[in-house]
């Protein structure tokens, strides 16, 4: 077999497992750099909001983070397959 046509080295049994903690911290890594960057570049905007979600309903803000987790599934289903 030439250097292109190789078989992928076979994972450990728990190697699955690994992989979906790393893509987990990688994602809340980055949940934390795009907060941080919110907070840095806009920070009265970023107060504003939380005066905004403290005077918005229980019930809207449940709906509003269902329907956010719904599209946030989507993304992730669409784009691992």
């Amino acid at each position: 077999m030439t250097k292109w046509h190789r078989r992928p080295a076979r994972l450990p049994p728990d190697s699955k497992q690994r992989v979906g903690m790393s893509d987990f911290l990688a994602a809340l890594g980055l949940v934390f750099v795009i907060e941080g960057l919110i907070f840095a570049a806009f920070p009265d905007a970023a107060k504003r909001a939380m005066t905004s979600v403290l005077e918005t309903p229980d019930i809207s803000l449940r709906l509003i983070g269902i329907g956010s987790a719904l599209v946030g599934l989507i993304v992730v289903w669409l784009v691992r397959g």
